[in-house]
């Protein structure tokens, strides 16, 4: 009998890893893609609209989370702290995507997006400045039903 529970158990584990490394179907890539996408549209958004609190909820707060912005190496709370510390001086923003947009699908609950877009930001001093051809790389984990960024690269160009 215990042969045979010792054999079912290891049939068990021998079963659910290997499920782990099933294929992403083209079905579930276009679902994952248009997910993805929703997010970033979202995040967006929040960043025009200079909503900090919203672009918050977009980035998952672990010790694991890591941002390179132009340059500058920062975990979650010291890039939240930027966040908040730039928005002071903010009215609002304007992203413009240029173009270029690549989803890689690793796997059901992990992809890297990149994409190329400008940006106006508009600052209380009535002072603007336009960042062209900025590229920024987002990685995403789907975490209880949503798509959070556990790693962001951002160069935002040339500023103006």
């Amino acid at each position: 009998m215990k042969t045979r529970l010792i054999f079912l158990l290891l049939l068990i584990v021998s079963f659910s890893c290997g499920m782990n490394n099933k294929p992403v179907s083209d079905a579930q890539k276009e679902k994952i893609k248009g997910e993805v996408k929703d997010a970033v549209k979202s995040l967006y958004k929040a960043c025009e609209e200079v909503n900090e609190e919203m672009v918050m909820q977009h980035f998952l707060d672990s010790p694991d989370f890591i941002t390179i912005y132009n340059g500058t190496i920062s975990n979650y709370k010291e890039y939240m702290d930027g966040v908040r510390l730039n928005y002071n001086n903010l009215i609002n923003q304007k992203c413009t995507e240029l173009g270029y947009e690549k989803y890689v699908i690793l796997d059901n609950s992990t992809v890297i997006y990149t994409c190329k877009s400008k940006w106006i930001t508009n600052l209380k001093d009535g002072h603007s400045i336009s960042f062209d051809s900025g590229v920024s790389q987002f990685t995403f984990r789907k975490i209880k039903n949503n798509w959070k960024i556990i790693n962001e690269i951002e160069f935002l160009g040339k500023q103006q």
